[in-house]
């Protein structure tokens, strides 16, 4: 029997498994076998996949991927000399990365960047990347004593969610938290994008998505309204261009103030919340729109009802963090019905 071969472990996979099962795989003689020892090395892969997070936040932290030439080679030696580390610590991070396929090694300790290294050049990137090792991987690592105190249900109450308790606080919900932390709410922030108005944003942060938008469809007209929690707003560095309005906005406590807009955008801000939170945010959405003229846009994630995607259930399991959830096409039609609009 021919033995599959369209679908081989990258090379992060296989470089953090166990020898035997690399082995198992080269020497498969059959579908069954191959995909077995595919599974395995997947499996342990995971092992050490935290220690591939460091590598990248620790780069970070020491600007690696800042100012390095687009496209030209360059050396360790150049690396050291630019972030002003330690050479024998900084040789190590640097190896990883290039085992990581990060950095792509063209000759001994020359290098020369990779469409990744370059993403993580961004300073989105590199919020997004911070966010996620200094607030969601350090509160994993008290998932278990969580789960243990509320015997292990779903979390539902937003003032006792899985981050809450990493901080050793009671009665506050993760995101009131955060932002008591001018540095992580700093991070959070940087992390997540005529005169008729023509799109809200609601709970937009710094305006990535509006920038998107304009800068996609340069000519395109009308009034875009840039929403989230004066809090957010009072930080300032909106990345949108000059003319957006900018305005604080609570949409638990609060109608939606502007009425008749063409779009009301909620993108990746109900996936935060309960059924019962985001039927508040919807309740005040809906007196603002102006029937058919007015579109709801919400850009989240669908899961399927049957055998969904691997990676978006991850993602539902990172949310309950936060005492949130993503969703399945069933469960976004369900909440979808609790709201009628005007």
């Amino acid at each position: 029997m021919e033995v599959m071969t369209s679908y081989k472990p990258c090379r992060w996979n296989s470089s953090l498994s166990a020898p035997r099962y690399k082995t198992q795989y080269s020497q498969a003689t059959s579908e069954p076998e191959s995909m077995l020892a595919l599974k395995q090395i997947e499996v342990t892969s995971q092992k050490l996949a935290q220690c591939a997070v460091l590598c990248v936040r620790l780069a970070i932290e020491i600007g690696l991927f800042d100012n390095l030439p687009p496209s030209a080679p360059f050396t360790l030696h150049d690396l050291i000399q630019s972030v002003g580390t330690d050479p024998e610590f900084t040789g190590r991070i640097v190896r990883a990365l290039a085992t990581l396929n990060i950095f792509e090694e063209v000759d001994d300790g020359t290098f020369r960047q990779t469409a990744l290294s370059q993403e993580w050049g961004n300073k989105f990137m590199q919020s997004y990347t911070r966010y996620l090792w200094d607030s969601v991987i350090r509160a994993m690592s008290q998932y278990d004593d969580f789960f243990n105190t509320i015997s292990f249900v779903s979390p539902y109450d937003l003032m006792s969610s899985p981050y809450t308790f990493s901080k050793g606080v009671r009665n506050i919900d993760s995101f009131s938290l955060v932002q008591q932390d001018p540095k992580a709410a700093k991070t959070l922030n940087e992390a997540m994008t005529k005169d008729e108005v023509l799109l809200v944003d609601i709970g937009g942060g710094k305006g990535q998505s509006i920038q998107s938008i304009i800068s996609t469809y340069p000519d395109i007209k009308g009034w875009f309204i840039l929403q989230d929690l004066r809090a957010v707003s009072a930080m300032g560095e909106v990345v949108c261009p000059s003319g957006v309005d900018a305005q604080p906005y609570n949409f638990f406590k609060q109608v939606q103030p502007i009425r008749g807009a063409a779009a009301y955008l909620l993108k990746l801000a109900l996936d935060n919340w309960s059924e019962a939170e985001c039927r508040t945010i919807l309740r005040n959405l809906a007196p603002a729109m102006r029937g058919y003229n007015s579109k709801l846009l919400i850009c989240e994630i669908v899961l399927t009802d049957s055998q969904p995607d691997l990676q978006k259930v991850l993602y539902d399991i990172n949310m309950s963090f936060v005492a949130g959830k993503e969703r399945s096409l069933k469960q976004w039609c369900s909440l979808r019905g609790y709201w009628v609009p005007n």
